[in-house]
Formats: C-alpha cells, structure tokens, sequence
C-alpha cells in the first residue's frame, strides 16, 4: 500500500510545512526511531517521491521522520507556499482507492488558497526572535537571538556582568576556609528565554522594501537584542549580582535567584500592582516556581493590571502561561481575607484580560501564547473573539492555534467557518482557521461516537491542549 497524505500542518516556523503520511515513503527505511534525517537535492537519490519534492522551485530540504511518518518541507525565503504545497501533495503517490483523507486535505488547502489570493500580505510569523540566555552561577554572560529565516546572533552581556564574573573567581582563588570550588566556564548553560515578537504592524514611515528578507531579519535581531540587554541591566542591580557571587561562594547555587526584595505586597494596603521592575517580576517568578502562590497572585494582578514596565509585565505573563503544573497540583487555599482563592481561574483571568486589553499587539500575542499553554478550554471564547475582532495578524494565528487545540463545540465550528469565507486573512492565518475546523470537527464527532458507545470517560479532553497536556491526559489514563 503506497503512502497517503493524512495532514498537513503549520510550524512556528513560516519557512516550513509539518506533511504528516500513512506510512513511511521509500527512502526512509534505514531512519531510527524518532531520530530523523534531512534530505538535499544531493542526498535524496533513494527516494523518488522526497526526491520530486526537493525539485520544486522554492523547496530547500526535506527533514523526514519514520516515527511517525512525517516530511518538514523548507522553501526558500522567496518560495509561496500557495505555489508549493499543491504541489508537493501531487509528488507523494497516493492510492486512489484509499485517498478520502487526501481529497479533503486536496480540498481544504484550495479553499485557503482561493482566500488568499486576493490577500497578499507579509507571512503572519515574520518578526519572531527566540532568545537564549548564557549564564553561570545565575551570573548572564551572553544573549543569543535565532530569527524564522535561521539568522542568529549573539552578544555579550554588559561589562557590569564580565566583571561580576571576574570578581567571583577572583574571590574564589583567593579565600580561605569552606569557600565553594568555582568553575565559571565549566558550569555555564543555556537558558531558554522563550519569543520575542516585533511590531510589523505600526507604522513607522520607515520604508524597507529595499532590505532583502535576511537584512530585514537581521535588523530585526539586532532591534531585539538591544532591548532585550537593556532589560537585562535593568533586571540585576548591583546589589543583585553581589548577592549572586556571595551565595555561588558558599555553593548555594540553588538559591542564587532568591535575591530579597523589600515589598510584600499582599501585606501592605497600600501596594500598588503596578509597582514592579524587572528584578522584582524575576523574584516572584523564583518565588511561584517554588509554590508560592501568594507571589503567583502578585503577577496575576500585575498582568491584570496592564500597567507598569512592559518588558516587566511581559515576563510575567510569560511565566503565568507555564504555571498549568503548578495551579492543578496546587488545593484552593485562603488568603488573607479567608476567602478561597481559585488559583487557575485568577490566572487565566489575567492572562485572558492582557489578550483581550492590551494596548500593544505584541503583548496581545504573548498573552495568546500564554493562554495555548496553559491548555484550559475556557481560553476558548476569547480566542473566537481575537480570531475574529483583533486586527494584528500575530494574534489571529495564535488565536486559531488556540480553537485547534481546544475547541470542541459546534459553536466554535460556526466561528472557524465563517472566518474561512473572510478573505481579510494572511496565507497562514486562513491555512490555521482551516486546519482548526478540521480539527474541531473531528473532535466533535469522536465525543459523539464515544457518547453513543457509553463510553464511561467520555471523550471532552480527548486530543486537546497543547502537547504538554496531550501526553499528560495519556500517561493518566494508562
């Protein structure tokens, strides 16, 4: 039996396609489990059908995976995606006795190109930057920023932070007694600072048509960097970074982040929500991390508050957005009122409040992000609003992201079909509302099969959330 087509999906990355198949495609036997392996104009010779794919003008590579059976499709940064994917759909053999998942997918990717055609606008992911920050001891060393287009950079931390360093090991070479051995390059780790996204919707007057797509990007980066180094100084004060020598002096790397800060705010009357820098959002995310969720209800009201530092309050939303874990495996407690504090319900009503309220569609799009992980249904009826009023095309997508993996009503059906008539959508945001619907549908009619089983489970959760909670739901069930 050949191999069929059974999904086509989206990534974070615009430059690339997810083809998921049947079953392997020739060419594909000697790949190992999930590891899996990238094919070029040179490599693909046993393999007809990736070979026929790496000939299309625009396609770059072909990563394939045989578990499970999957093709990531690179084009080139001046390739369309309306041009390529039909046909890469025509170069993989299908067996047209058998090809009723194929046709519909047929089917589906041609509504969104017929939507699309009269909508030539920028890809809807251009202008995200995923950070990474170096660091040893706590202490940063230096940031690196990778673009969709591959362009990645690095720079070094300001020379407070070199110097900061100097200090430990200087202090480390020369004390006496019980002082921690210090190995600053050996223990250095890379720590992912998750996405930061551009504003490509304000308009700046700046023309920059003339910039290839890699000068734009690399612009981009460069714009990204130079914000993301000032946060940084803003985020250690010197205090800080003597606190962080003090405590990697007496190995308590552990507790480098602990770093105390004079506010108690769920003490005070007088706290105002919008009072934290940097440092303090940094203090209270350790604090959270470690089951505190008096410092959780700090950041919840310094979200909802849309006030304040904004690279402060988009660290805090950020963190809100992984804090799934730790509300479910948290009991409802009192606070200092006596009243009984809904943990999940509090953030999700922040997080729902920065989608719906903030000013900024960068912001607005964190929060979207935000509310995909923390995997709960009830981010459904906001994001059917974000689909269908917020203008910014960051935020539609994610918002379709979110009723693809949450959504299972047939009033969420109603709200993908009739934005899948609108021709206001980008390429990959109309390629998003289709593949939800699909999705969504086929939720709908598995609960409905499980329902007419008497199923004693029943199917609500089934296949939704983010992965995190897909695989959770799975190892709960076994």
């Amino acid at each position: 039996m050949m191999a069929t087509v059974s999904g086509i999906e989206s990534t974070p990355n615009p430059s690339s396609f997810l083809v998921r198949l049947s079953q392997p495609l020739s060419g594909m036997e000697d790949i190992e489990g999930l590891k899996g392996k990238t094919f070029t104009t040179a490599t693909a010779t046993g393999s007809s059908e990736i070979g026929d794919i790496l000939a299309i003008d625009g396609v770059t590579s072909v990563y394939a995976m045989a578990t499970p059976p999957a093709l990531t499709i690179m084009k080139h940064v001046s390739g369309k995606w309306e041009e390529i994917l039909p046909l890469v759909m025509a170069a993989i053999h299908t067996d047209q006795n058998t090809a009723e998942d194929d046709s519909i997918l047929q089917s589906l990717l041609a509504t969104v190109l017929d939507a699309s055609k009269t909508n030539q606008q920028d890809t809807a992911l251009r202008g995200q930057v995923r950070l990474r920050l170096q660091a040893s001891y706590r202490i940063p060393i230096q940031i690196e920023a990778s673009g969709f287009l591959g362009t990645t950079k690095r720079v070094k931390a300001s020379s407070r932070f070199s110097q900061c360093m100097q200090d430990l090991i200087e202090a480390a070479d020369t004390a006496e007694g019980s002082i921690a051995k210090i190995d600053f390059f050996a223990n250095r780790k890379w720590m992912d600072q998750g996405v930061r996204y551009l504003d490509l919707e304000d308009d700046t007057g700046i023309d920059s048509s003339s910039l290839s797509e890699q000068d734009q990007e690399a612009s981009d980066i460069d714009t990204v960097l130079a914000a993301e180094l000032k946060n940084l100084d803003a985020a250690y004060s010197p205090e800080r970074l003597a606190s962080l020598v003090t405590k990697a002096l007496r190995g308590d790397e552990k507790k480098t982040q602990q770093v105390k800060i004079s506010v108690s705010p769920l003490d005070d009357d007088d706290f105002d929500a919008t009072d934290l820098d940097l440092q303090k959002v940094d203090h209270y995310c350790d604090m959270a991390d470690h089951g505190d969720m008096q410092a959780l209800l700090i950041l919840a009201n310094f979200v909802a508050s849309h006030d304040g530092e904004m690279a402060a309050r988009r660290s805090a939303l950020a963190f809100l957005g992984g804090t799934g874990d730790i509300v479910a495996t948290t009991a409802a407690k009192k606070d200092r009122d006596n009243d009984i504090v809904d943990y999940g319900a509090t953030v999700l009503d922040a997080v729902t409040s920065a989608l719906q309220n903030e000013k900024n569609p960068i912001m607005r799009r964190t929060a979207g992000d935000a509310l995909s992980d923390l995997g709960d249904d009830r981010a459904v009826p906001p994001a059917c609003v974000a689909l269908v009023e917020d203008k910014s095309k960051l935020v539609q997508w994610r918002a379709a992201q979110i009723l693809g993996e949450l959504g299972a009503s047939l009033d969420v059906v109603g709200v993908l079909k009739q934005a899948s008539f609108s021709d206001k959508y980008a390429f990959e945001v109309a390629f998003e509302i289709k593949d939800a619907l699909r999705k969504v549908k086929e939720r709908i009619q598995q609960q409905q099969q499980q329902t007419e089983a008497g199923s004693v489970n029943g199917a609500a959760n089934t296949g939704t959330g983010p992965v995190w909670k897909q695989i959770q739901q799975g190892m709960d069930s076994s």
